[in-house]
């Protein structure tokens, strides 16, 4: 056990580091373009504003990863999955790539880099790709910058609903004990209404086919706006 707990925090630590080490590296060639700095208010802490410098609604951008974030249950796999095959787009679970014999905290770098590369490999042929995975203010500005760097414009999707409505027996989910305990943990925290997302969107709303093609309208609409 006292061997885990350094583990997840230096793991933390290289991915504060890592993003720090670019910002660093391309900070001066930031100011020189003037790149737009993130609102402080997206992060509790105010020198995380300085990682949001990146190209981000660049026209050159034609190929785009679409961010569904949310607590547990809200349908980020099941829409994902719809939306990309809608839109012929490619699918990553993001739980699939994480570690299962570690917490997320400890393996999120780990998570990160892996949904990123293979967001890459597959959009080497698709015009876009859709990741399903919960996002935190560090993740939002990984992927942000990693994607804008590689000329891929990342849109950030909120999928929200009440504990109720996503443990409802309708739904057609069953959740263990600890499960539903996240939920409400996740819903708490924000996840299905992040201020960097791009787009919200109440699941429980409308039927499941309704709320797909609300989703893949607004996200075919931001796509074209760029």
């Amino acid at each position: 056990m006292r061997d885990q707990v350094p583990n997840c925090i230096c793991n933390s630590g290289r991915f504060w580091r890592s993003e720090m080490k670019h910002l660093n590296r391309r900070d001066a060639g930031a100011k020189r373009n003037r790149q737009p700095r993130v609102n402080q208010e997206f992060c509790a802490d105010p020198s995380l504003a300085r990682l949001g410098r990146i190209r981000y609604h660049d026209p050159a951008m034609h190929k785009h990863a679409i961010f569904l974030s949310g607590p547990i249950g809200v349908g980020k796999t099941s829409l994902g999955r719809a939306l990309a095959a809608r839109l012929d787009g490619g699918f990553i679970d993001g739980d699939d790539h994480s570690d299962p014999a570690h917490p997320w905290y400890c393996s999120i770098l780990r998570t990160s880099r892996a949904i990123l590369k293979n967001g890459l490999t597959m959009l080497q042929d698709r015009p876009l790709v859709v990741v399903a995975y919960p996002l935190g203010c560090l993740t939002w500005i990984f992927y942000k910058r990693s994607f804008g760097d590689a000329g891929v414009r990342p849109v950030f999707v909120n999928l929200g609903a009440s504990f109720d409505d996503i443990v409802a027996p309708a739904r057609g989910r069953r959740f263990s004990g600890a499960e539903e305990a996240r939920i409400v943990v996740m819903i708490q925290e924000g996840y299905g209404n992040r201020s960097f997302g791009d787009l919200t969107i109440n699941t429980a709303n409308q039927s499941f086919e309704a709320t797909l093609q609300l989703l893949a309208s607004e996200v075919i609409q931001i796509v074209r706006s760029a």
